[in-house]
């Protein structure tokens, strides 16, 4: 019982401090939009940047490719990526979309976080929801946001990703030219609202995505600091990168519905997901539909690992060493 309850006063302390919250039921402080949350932002932001550029986009390019391309093995997929332009290959969108998407994937989820975490507090103060989930739901909640706010980017990243057009032998600078004239071609033919393209079901999948990681990886915290009393930087990425490795296979099929609709392929088409799901469990049944939307499970679960312990650890770490807070 002791140990739940130094559990608790843990992650509810943890939490208060990675959201950088206005003090309830008192005056303000500075102004937080332009320090704790601009803060809070501009760490978020970075820390996802530097992941992503260093291993992230490469791992999500592989995961894509795969899901998009069921009959083909990961080694095939790597060599059609790469057998052009090398290595570089596996960096295809990644700028500008992909950078983009990783400022805005880290900065908006920083910023929900912060501005939704007091809410569900007060709530949990008013004894009308638990702290777990709390929690949970702030995770879920925040991923929202991020969803709505990443889906134009994701898609045209993933227009990149599945065009055969960018296999071929291009200079970087070609590259990101051509990058450049994806997004205007979506944009002219078809129409603003097609970069919202799956946005619905992205949302949906971000809530699940990250209330689950929280979820996962706070229980895992919480066994073990009732083991040990106390958790390590290190003991905290390691029950990151587990909790997003379980969330990851709970949510892969969710995660391959969206790579089909926002797939180069479907340009201009109106997909229903409903309609996807139901030709495809028509012409393959559940073995099909097994084969279509369980695949490249064990690329996406180190990527949503690392993920979950970019936003939920590192981030945190990196705020204390740049502006010298104390955690």
């Amino acid at each position: 019982s002791n140990s739940n309850s130094n559990s608790n006063t843990y992650n509810r302390e943890a939490f208060l401090k990675m959201s950088s919250l206005i003090p309830r039921g008192g005056a303000q402080t500075t102004n937080p939009l332009c320090s704790d949350f601009a803060k809070q932002f501009f760490v978020s932001a970075l820390v996802t940047l530097m992941f992503e550029a260093a291993i992230g986009h490469s791992l999500e390019f592989t995961k894509i490719s795969k899901q998009t391309n069921p009959q083909m093995s990961v080694p095939s997929i790597l060599k059609k990526i790469t057998q052009e332009k090398g290595v570089v290959g596996l960096w295809d969108g990644f700028v500008p979309w992909g950078v983009v998407q990783s400022i805005g994937k880290g900065g908006s989820f920083g910023m929900a976080r912060g501005l939704i975490t007091p809410v569900l507090m007060d709530l949990v103060d008013r004894g009308l929801i638990s702290d777990q989930n709390a929690k949970i739901l702030i995770g879920g909640l925040s991923g929202v946001v991020q969803g709505y706010i990443l889906s134009p980017t994701l898609l045209l990243k993933t227009r990149v990703m599945t065009d055969s057009a960018f296999r071929e032998k291009m200079t970087g600078l070609a590259t990101i030219i051509k990058s450049f004239q994806v997004g205007a071609r979506v944009v002219t033919k078809e129409g603003g609202f097609a970069l919202m393209k799956g946005a619905n079901v992205f949302a949906f999948k971000r809530f699940f995505d990250w209330s689950t990681r929280f979820m996962f990886a706070d229980i895992i915290e919480s066994l073990v600091l009732a083991r040990q009393g106390s958790l390590s930087p290190t003991d905290k990425m390691v029950c990151s990168m587990i909790g997003g490795m379980i969330s990851s296979v709970v949510t892969l099929p969710i995660d391959a519905l969206v790579a089909k609709i926002q797939d180069a392929k479907k340009a201009g088409q109106g997909v229903s997901p409903l309609a996807m799901i139901g030709q495809e469990f028509k012409e393959g049944g559940l073995k099909g539909l097994w084969n279509s939307y369980m695949k490249a499970w064990e690329i996406r679960a180190l990527h949503v690992g690392l993920t979950t312990v970019c936003l939920k650890t590192w981030t945190p770490l990196a705020y204390d060493l740049i502006f010298g807070e104390k955690s």
